[in-house]
């Protein structure tokens, strides 16, 4: 059975992530071992894919396959994840979505715990048909209208962390997504550098060459 060295989670449990062995470079193979707090001497041990980035990985690869270079993080993590404790460190914790208008500007959530007084919801349509029997169409919210929100606007404790945890979802995804985006941007330079690469040379002519060509 598989552990990672670094945060112990097990592969059985955990079947989803993947485990990575030790390099088989020495120097790269020692920092490995450093990260872990683990001695020279052991012959076998794994990390998982928690502790490693997008960019720690090959490209044009068929199953995930870590860089030569690569070496596991502890705070990956850290990275994605802010602590709820430390933002309800008084009662008048504030999360001003303001903040993120820049970078949220077109992003809509259905969003449960505010009243349609304090926002402006619109209602997506079902044009697709005139059956009676159609779908009810969704109430959306603009988040960059929301404003700013405290704790003494909810009326129960409960309702504020489940607030706080869909926010720092929320968060989280946009964070992946925008690292798996940078990671598919990459891949698609790379191709097309490729193609021209082989057009230069006249490998690549003809029919092949225009279904290739990435525009």
């Amino acid at each position: 059975m598989r552990i990672c060295g670094i945060c112990k989670v097990e592969q059985a449990i955990n079947p989803h992530l993947t485990f990575h062995s030790l390099p088989k470079n020495s120097d790269i193979r020692k920092q490995w071992l450093e990260i872990m707090k683990k001695k020279d001497s052991i012959k076998t041990a794994f990390v998982c894919n928690q502790h490693f980035k997008p960019e720690d990985y090959r490209d044009f690869c068929d199953r995930p396959i870590l860089k030569n270079t690569a070496v596991p993080r502890l705070n990956i993590e850290d990275e994605l994840n802010t602590c709820v404790e430390s933002i309800e460190h008084d009662s008048m914790e504030v999360i001003n979505f303001q903040d993120y208008d820049a970078e949220i500007d077109d992003c809509t959530e259905t969003i449960e715990l505010v009243t349609d007084e304090n926002i402006k919801c619109s209602k997506r349509k079902n044009d697709s048909s005139g059956d009676e029997s159609s779908v009810a169409s969704k109430k959306h919210c603009n988040l960059k209208k929301f404003g700013i929100f405290r704790k003494e606007d909810f009326n129960d404790e409960k309702l504020w962390n489940r607030f706080l945890v869909a926010f720092e979802e929320m968060r989280k995804e946009k964070v992946l997504l925008e690292r798996k985006n940078k990671r598919l941007y990459e891949k698609v330079q790379k191709y097309k550098h490729i193609v021209e690469e082989l057009k230069e040379k006249n490998l690549l002519t003809g029919l092949v060459a225009d279904m290739l060509s990435i525009r």
